[in-house]
């Protein structure tokens, strides 16, 4: 009778201590998806704010554009970190950005003709202003 008392109790801990491993695989599988999923969320936020900066700048430049000559607008872009490249050069406003999976081009094209410029590629909310002069629109940071 003692025997089989003890064996008993030997199953039931044997019960929990496999309870216990099978608990800890999977926060261990968990942990593991939740670090892949913010990784994932990281790199698509800075891609959506890279696109939503150069959006911003082309709209502006073709608002500013259809104003008339010597029209003149201001504003402001958050730009994301990891910028390599801020560039305009014809038509076209031109992000290189460093995520994981690389280096990423982001560009958006206006219907107007921008005047070529290269920016500092520093992250933050930056000011901007766009000026319409003689067919061309003339982007520049405001300091």
């Amino acid at each position: 009778m003692l025997k089989n008392k003890q064996s008993k109790s030997f199953s039931k801990g044997q019960v929990a201590i496999e309870y216990l491993v099978i608990t800890g695989f999977v926060l261990l599988i968990a942990g593991i998806l939740f670090s892949v999923a913010l990784f994932f969320f990281n790199e698509n936020s800075s891609f959506a704010k890279a696109d939503a900066a150069v959006s911003e700048i082309v709209a502006n430049a073709d608002w500013v554009a259809s104003l008339g000559n010597g029209s003149t607008v201001f504003f402001e872009v958050n730009i994301p970190d990891n910028i390599q490249v801020f560039q305009i050069r014809n038509k076209t406003v031109f992000l290189k950005i460093n995520v994981g999976s690389g280096l990423n081009d982001i560009l958006a094209y206006s219907k107007s003709n921008l005047t070529p410029a290269t920016f500092v590629t520093s992250a933050g909310k930056r000011k901007f202003s766009a000026t319409f002069v003689d067919g061309n629109v003339m982007v520049s940071e405001v300091v």
